[in-house]
């Protein structure tokens, strides 16, 4: 409760094409997901999944799918935000998204490789 005193919203503008997800094991115990996206600014950013938490339900079907081959674009997607500043990952300095977010499926198609087609001929690669 506390930590959301702390917290404020800053919206992630997308869309969002799920890169890849990767499952770790948390130095807490337990198992997690990373989820790694990129929307057409070409702004790299990632999410952690705790299927402990409330919010693995909401990350679901994309993990799911991405594991599968599938290429997903989401949006409404939010940073995560600590004492007003957007937080990054420690090793790349890239954006973390919060994975209370509430994920809103734009594109799902079978063939991943159209999805990032799309996505290079929007970053004009």
């Amino acid at each position: 409760m506390l930590e959301r005193m702390y917290m404020t919203v800053q919206t992630a503008p997308g869309p969002w094409v799920v890169m890849t997800t990767s499952e770790r094991e948390s130095r807490y115990g337990g198992d997690y997901t990373e989820i790694t996206l990129v929307n057409s600014k070409g702004i790299i950013a990632h999410t952690y999944v705790d299927p402990d938490n409330k919010n693995a339900k909401k990350w679901q079907e994309v993990i799911d799918l991405t594991e599968r081959g599938w290429g997903i674009i989401i949006d409404d997607l939010k940073y995560k935000v600590k004492d007003g500043a957007r937080v990054y990952k420690n090793k790349t300095q890239e954006p973390l998204i919060n994975a209370d977010s509430k994920v809103k499926p734009v594109l799902i198609q079978k063939d991943k490789d159209q999805v990032l087609r799309r996505l290079c001929d929007v970053l004009d690669l």
